[in-house]
């Protein structure tokens, strides 16, 4: 069969046509694909750029913290302790503020006992430890306190939370370090502390908390005890200065003995140091108008293991009716042996 020529065209022109419509149609699929796979793209670096941000975030809150611990001590919680700074008198508050490498929340006390006289109510303050091992104790003192004061700020690990307590335990160390009792003398542990005896007769002052520098002993805690001593003046006191071979924390005490007289209200005691050392500041006789014609006395330092203030390390040491000791300085009295050292002082 023919075609005419005029049918041939027009079926050669719809060929065309259909074959242009199906080239647009891919074109429009094809840009439509490209279009969905840049959008997934763009969700996909939308939610990764989100992940990445909220590592960015972590990453700098941990800088954050980092950044403020920075300033901690780095031996922060080390067994041997220290502290810096200085306690400030003004008017009746007493302040110690600085920095220690106990751990955060590590209570401190600060002490403020009188030598002579008794004050009615709480004689110490308590604070923590920062984060940063700052740490800032506030006390007041009686308006009408006068003469020297016992300063001291401690840490005692047997008084601490159960996490802090059982850090240190009983193995504290260092220049700071010292023997410790409960307040019935019954149990011995350890303590960090600071101690200084102040007049508060010199108004306001600031005194630095300096590490502590003994000297060791080899003989330290010998039952052959030896004493020296040394007396200064001061105001209306004499300072007897010890040096001895007792154990840390044996209580002494010293009175004068003047002829002629039966002294009252004169007698002091302490603690001995870490290294046998003390300071016993005790009334001048020379000064109580009572007395007259003094020319010479003595200070007798005593030392009986069997008082109620040692602790069971100096029971132990020297046996609780102090059986154990020997040497030139031991007295017998009754049942119980003492040490005794007598100074001869030449009035003034």
């Amino acid at each position: 069969m023919k075609i005419s020529k005029f049918k041939w065209l027009c079926l050669i022109g719809c060929m065309t046509l259909a074959l242009v419509a199906c080239s647009e149609d891919e074109q429009e699929s094809s840009a439509n694909e490209t279009t969905d796979e840049q959008n997934d793209e763009v969700v996909e670096e939308e939610t990764t750029g989100g992940a990445n941000n909220e590592e960015a975030a972590d990453t700098d809150t941990s800088e954050e913290t980092s950044n403020s611990n920075s300033t901690a001590p780095e031996d922060q919680g080390a067994m041997e302790g220290w502290f810096e700074g200085e306690i400030e008198i003004a008017g009746n508050t007493v302040t110690a503020t600085g920095t220690t490498n106990l751990l955060p929340e590590s209570e401190l006390t600060l002490v403020t006992d009188p030598l002579e006289g008794t004050v009615i109510g709480s004689n110490s303050s308590d604070g923590v430890v920062e984060e940063d091992g700052t740490f800032h104790v506030e006390k007041d003192i009686p308006e009408n306190a006068e003469g020297f004061i016992n300063l001291e700020l401690k840490f005692e690990s047997a008084y601490q939370e159960e996490e802090i307590s059982s850090h240190y335990a009983d193995n504290l160390a260092g220049s700071f370090s010292r023997t410790s009792t409960d307040i019935n003398n019954d149990v011995v542990s350890k303590k960090f502390s600071f101690k200084e005896i102040v007049s508060i007769n010199e108004g306001d002052q600031t005194i630095d908390i300096m590490e502590p520098s003994w000297e060791a002993k080899d003989d330290l805690g010998n039952t052959n005890v030896k004493v020296d001593a040394s007396v200064s003046r001061e105001g209306d006191h004499l300072v007897v200065e010890l040096n001895s071979n007792l154990v840390d924390g044996t209580y002494v005490s010293g009175k004068p003995v003047i002829p002629g007289y039966i002294a009252t209200g004169f007698m002091a005691f302490t603690h001995t140091n870490p290294d046998g050392s003390a300071l016993l500041y005790i009334k001048n006789p020379e000064k109580d108008d009572r007395i007259e014609d003094l020319e010479e006395f003595e200070i007798l330092i005593e030392m009986d293991p069997g008082r109620h203030e040692n602790g069971p390390h100096v029971n132990e040491a020297y046996g609780e009716n102090g059986e154990k000791l020997e040497g030139e300085l031991v007295k017998e009295l009754d049942d119980k042996k003492v040490i005794e050292k007598k100074i001869s002082v030449t009035a003034e």
